[in-house]
């Protein structure tokens, strides 16, 4: 399963916008493609900026890069048209995410499970 998000164009590196708000920093993450790339003609970003595919192991990968910089929040498929009328961005927050995978591992190897 895969999820999808905004990443400058002309670099080699996997590099996002991030949101700020009251609450943290957060980053966009789409769960369908469409979604992004609304995302992007909504902005009118799509000369600097595409849509990324990432797998299960690439996103938790790319969480805890984002969570090492102080990025705290996960903002789950951000629409430009309610961002700029004001309306609060749904958010997760990253620690709680990471110890969600974690601890569902610790489960599944539980040979008592």
């Amino acid at each position: 399963m895969a999820a999808y998000v905004l990443t400058n164009r002309n670099t080699k590196e996997l590099e996002t916008t991030i949101f700020s708000s009251e609450a943290g920093d957060a980053v966009a993450v789409f769960t369908d493609p469409k979604h992004a790339q609304k995302y992007l003609d909504d902005a009118d970003w799509n000369e600097s900026m595409t849509v990324a595919t990432l797998e299960s192991v690439e996103l938790i990968e790319w969480l805890m890069h984002c969570y090492r910089n102080g990025v705290r929040l996960l903002a789950t498929d951000p629409k430009r048209s309610e961002q700029d009328s004001g309306m609060r961005l749904s958010t997760l927050d990253i620690e709680a995410q990471l110890e969600h995978a974690g601890n569902h591992i610790i489960r599944t190897a539980n040979p008592e499970f």
